[in-house]
């Protein structure tokens, strides 16, 4: 699993107080289901699946483990990104689970690939951990 230097730091050293938008792709298949699938699937964990003791849950497809990872700790599947890749935003403690689950190829903050597929504009406030639009989208639920 490749993990991006930003998601280094921040799983040696999370802040308790702060929000991250990761990037997570998972194991790439005709049979791995989409967003729409977790969502619609009536044996989907949920958090209250999750073990009280913090255990990670990681039976049945990739994408239902992170749904439930990002669930028991506060946070969400926010979107798919496409190409096996999706949009989860989760307090910083929870980083460390994501990096223990099955299927995930690799885990990057959205400030990492949105600095790499689009460059800044003039104007521009870039913030090094996590895009203002995503955490807006996530605390509010919709984006501007």
């Amino acid at each position: 699993m490749y993990l991006s230097h930003p998601i280094r730091r921040i799983r040696e050293d999370p802040d308790p107080d702060a929000t991250v938008a990761l990037v997570i792709e998972l194991e790439g298949g005709d049979d791995t289901p989409t967003a729409d699938d977790v969502d619609a699937d009536e044996d989907t964990p949920t958090a209250d699946d999750v073990a009280a003791d913090g255990d990670t849950p990681n039976a049945g497809d990739p994408l239902t483990a992170v749904s439930a990872t990002a669930t028991a700790a506060g946070g969400r599947v926010v979107r798919d990104l496409g190409f096996d890749c999706h949009l989860v935003v989760v307090p910083e403690a929870a980083v460390e689970r994501f990096c223990e689950l099955d299927g995930i190829v690799r885990i990057e903050t959205d400030a990492t690939v949105s600095l790499s597929l689009d460059p800044p504009e003039e104007g521009d406030r870039m913030d090094a951990r996590t895009t203002e639009a995503t955490l807006r989208e996530h605390l509010d639920g919709e984006v501007e």
